[in-house]
């Protein structure tokens, strides 16, 4: 065993729940500790992350001015910054963003992307994985100069190596879940628009960033706008429940159907409706309580939600019978999820 001090307050665990990994100080030192197993001594290390197959750790970290990727205890490039390693799906591939001397990167399979114009600290809006590892998008600004004095920027979307059309704004990307579809919101001369594989959805006055999801058939896809003092949630375009309050459309894991918050019947409740059509169906009651937005069960069978009585609820959809899970004494219960096997969810609540 070795002495160290606890660095930050995140301990990590494997997808696998079998391992662990902390960030400790040795020292004036610090370092990456997997299992109680102490790694390389650096001058500082950042978070360490598990590849999707529990097979690989990854973690940035700096010695004098360079800061570089530590993978399965291999080093990679240096760099003036690196941050934030992310695995692809397959755990086969990392990408981190990179700040070099020229500008700035997208670094994939230690191959550098760029350099790209950005404002602020970080070089890139985001980017993603698709599902089947092979295609990675990303958000890069474009500044426009006269006499080499920056007078605005304009973003566009970067997927698979090819560009989108440019916007003040982006981001939300999401792959579909075949990985043949790109999703993002954007925003331009005050409108926002939903973009589905380059076609526009839109202009919106607002739309909520939960904004948009697929089926897991991929085949439609879902977002809620705001225009005019209504909220609408559309599915594959196609308008289909307009009130004041109608959002956070989220598609049942057996792809048969999706849930979404309105206020069709006066109050505030959750509704599903079939994928294929049909009726919508209340499937709780009690509305004029804030409802945040409902996460399915792995199985399709359930709905978890918070409220503004910060009570965490379980309603089964068959039967629109709810449950109260727990509550807390401060603060709102608005992060949950659910176990694999449907049986158990884990939460977060405060009653400091």
């Amino acid at each position: 065993m070795f002495t160290a001090d606890i660095v930050g307050n995140a301990l990590v665990f494997s997808p696998n729940s079998q391992s662990f990994a902390f960030r400790a100080g040795v020292g004036d030192k610090q370092c990456i500790v997997v299992d109680g197993n102490q790694g390389p001594l650096y001058d500082q290390v950042d978070n360490p992350h598990f590849s999707p197959n529990n097979q690989c750790l990854a973690y940035a970290a700096r010695q004098g001015e360079h800061w570089f990727i530590v993978a399965d205890g291999e080093e990679g490039p240096r760099f003036k910054d690196a941050v934030e390693p992310v695995f692809s799906p397959d755990s086969r591939r990392i990408a981190y963003y990179a700040q070099a001397k020229d500008g700035r990167y997208l670094v994939v399979d230690d191959k550098l992307i760029g350099p790209h114009f950005t404002f602020g600290q970080s070089p890139f809006g985001m980017f993603r994985f698709s599902p089947d590892s092979q295609q990675i998008s990303y958000v890069v600004q474009k500044a426009h100069k006269f006499l080499f004095l920056s007078y605005g920027h304009t973003e566009h979307v970067i997927a698979d190596g090819r560009k989108g059309k440019s916007y003040q704004r982006c981001g939300n990307l999401i792959f579909s879940p075949n990985s043949e579809q790109l999703g993002y919101l954007a925003y331009a001369d005050k409108k926002y628009y939903v973009i589905i594989d380059e076609q526009s959805y839109g202009p919106y006055q607002d739309i909520r960033d939960d904004s948009p999801v697929f089926s897991p058939d991929s085949k439609m896809f879902a977002f809620s706008a705001y225009n005019l003092g209504v909220s609408t949630v559309y599915v594959n375009g196609r308008a289909l429940d307009s009130y004041q309050l109608a959002y956070s459309p989220v598609f049942g894991p057996d792809g048969k159907h999706f849930a979404y918050l309105s206020d069709a019947s006066g109050e505030y409740e959750i509704w599903v409706q079939p994928v294929g059509g049909g009726s919508a169906r209340r499937v709780t009651e009690d509305g004029a309580i804030w409802r945040f937005p409902p996460l399915w069960s792995p199985d399709s069978s359930m709905l978890i939600f918070g409220d503004k009585k910060k009570r965490l609820n379980v309603v089964d959809v068959d039967n629109g019978r709810v449950r109260v899970i727990d509550s807390s004494v401060h603060n709102d219960i608005t992060d949950y999820s659910w176990a694999p096997d449907s049986l158990f969810v884990t939460y977060v609540k405060n009653n400091e």
